[in-house]
């Protein structure tokens, strides 16, 4: 029974027993009516008349005895204060202040707080709290979520609402701008990197026009000019390096191919345009070179043809019959040139 019904219920036994009281006042009255009249007939005596009371007044003692004999205990409280109003994320120590507004002693004060992403894993109850005694109930708890957050409280049958605010810690704010900042400098070190990359990719497809030109050069001036100590070989080997070192993302290694091939490209273009022309003594003391050695190898030819021609020939003088059985025989003619000479 709460305190509202408590309260009806004693206006109405307070009615009531006016109600009684008044109906018992009027029978006093007419009592008191008919000893005046009846006063006038009898003998005045010297006895003094007791005084009756007032009608109201027996009704405020009545009353008033009825209640300090009549108690109804009432359990009754009310939330003073929520605390903390705003908290960062994580771990917060929630406080409820209640007062006791009843007449007897409240016990065991049990608090139960729900809201969103908040999850309680300790809460310390109120063990006795006297009348119009303020106490403490105390809630552990962990928010997960931020914002402001509606928390709904329930301490025996009663329900209470109040909202707190959840801000993100400033060491999360930190960490997370470290992080940003990290993935910043991480994207714009591999924009750079690739940027570096599409740039060595450019520089050596130019290179390896210029390359192709040099080698068409030289092509065409190596029989005129003076090109023993020009060779391209090493700058092909340094061009395909730096075009292998940009296929593997390897911006260092890159870097050094391409320094060499460019150092070596400027090198060799240098001595191809200051290449000196050869001599026309020079050009024949060659060709005579060349063409004795042609020459040699056609005698070296003719040589050895006329020594396997005479090593046939004298194998056939060396055979002069060959003996087989009665029924066989092999007759080996000799060649007209031989023949002739032994004539």
């Amino acid at each position: 029974m709460n305190k509202h019904q408590i309260f009806a219920l004693n206006v109405l036994w307070v009615i009531v027993v006016i109600g009684s009281l008044s109906s018992l006042a009027d029978n006093s009255t007419l009592e008191n009516s008919s000893v005046i009249e009846n006063s006038s007939v009898l003998p005045i005596m010297n006895e003094t008349v007791p005084v009756i009371e007032e009608p109201v007044s027996i009704v405020e003692n009545l009353t008033k005895n009825i209640t300090e004999q009549v108690f109804v205990p009432v359990e009754s409280f009310e939330v003073v204060s929520i605390t903390p109003k705003a908290a960062e994320k994580g771990d917060v120590l929630v406080t409820i202040s209640v007062k006791n507004t009843g007449n007897v002693e409240l016990k065991n004060l049990i608090p139960i707080v729900i809201g969103r992403g908040f999850a309680t894993y300790n809460a310390v109850p109120l063990k006795s709290l006297a009348v119009n005694a303020t106490g403490k109930l105390i809630v552990n708890g962990r928010f997960a979520d931020t914002g402001t957050i509606l928390l709904t409280m329930r301490i025996g049958d009663e329900l209470f609402y109040d909202s707190i605010n959840i801000t993100v810690p400033q060491a999360e704010i930190d960490l997370e701008k470290q992080k940003d900042d990290a993935e910043k400098k991480r994207l714009a070190d591999e924009k750079a990197k690739q940027d570096l990359l599409d740039s060595y990719d450019k520089q050596l497809a130019n290179l390896t026009e210029e390359y192709n030109a040099l080698d068409e050069r030289y092509i065409s001036i190596k029989e005129d000019y003076d090109v023993s100590e020009i060779t391209l070989t090493d700058l092909k080997k340094m061009i395909m390096a730096a075009q292998a070192a940009v296929a593997s993302g390897n911006v260092d290694q890159a870097k050094i191919n391409m320094i060499q091939a460019t150092t070596e490209y400027k090198d060799q273009k240098n001595k191809i345009e200051n290449a000196k022309k050869r001599p026309l003594l020079a050009k024949i003391k060659d060709n005579i070179v060349i063409i004795s050695a042609i020459a040699g190898a056609f005698i070296t030819l003719l040589t050895l043809y006329e020594i396997l021609k005479k090593k046939k020939d004298s194998l056939y003088e060396r055979i002069k019959e060959v003996k087989v059985s009665d029924d066989t025989k092999i007759v080996v003619e000799q060649k007209k040139s031989s023949r002739k000479k032994k004539k």
